[in-house]
């Protein structure tokens, strides 16, 4: 659907152009991947359109509770990719459970029922000594950081 997020490539170009700065300023930069988890069960349970709905209320409650020079995409069917400028990994970290209440609180009605959003994620920082660190290795670190259950 459509969220008004980035889609992959877009935010891809836009992480490289932050990671060359923080290079040359020696800033930090930080991102954090949040996963629907019940996407699936939501889209076979009561249909793709309820699915939908609650992508575009996170994307909405997302957008509402990041800074302006903040980065937000839709960078998967479930998935959320948030890059924080001047940001190390615990600020990120703050930052992600600060969003999460006003998702968790978040509600949505299909007509039929309400829907919740559940979320996992992950957060990644560059450091000062990644030269060499690449926007998709970013993005890997805090998938692999999801994918160990960081959020949890």
């Amino acid at each position: 659907p459509h969220t008004g997020l980035w889609g992959k490539e877009s935010v891809l170009a836009r992480t490289a152009e932050e990671l060359a700065h923080a290079r040359r300023t020696g800033t930090d930069v930080a991102c954090a991947i949040l996963r629907l988890r019940n996407l699936a069960k939501i889209n076979t349970e009561v249909g793709y359109q309820s699915g939908d709905l609650v992508l575009r209320e996170v994307a909405r409650t997302l957008r509402r509770n990041v800074r302006a020079s903040d980065v937000l995409s839709r960078s998967g069917g479930d998935e959320f990719f948030l890059l924080l400028r001047s940001c190390n990994v615990d600020q990120a970290t703050g930052v992600v459970k600060r969003i999460l209440r006003p998702i968790s609180e978040s509600r949505c009605f299909n007509g039929q029922r309400t829907l919740e959003a559940e979320l996992d994620w992950a957060a990644a920082a560059r450091g000062e000594d990644d030269s060499e660190f690449s926007a998709e290795g970013l993005m890997a670190d805090a998938r692999a950081q999801l994918a160990q259950g960081a959020s949890e």
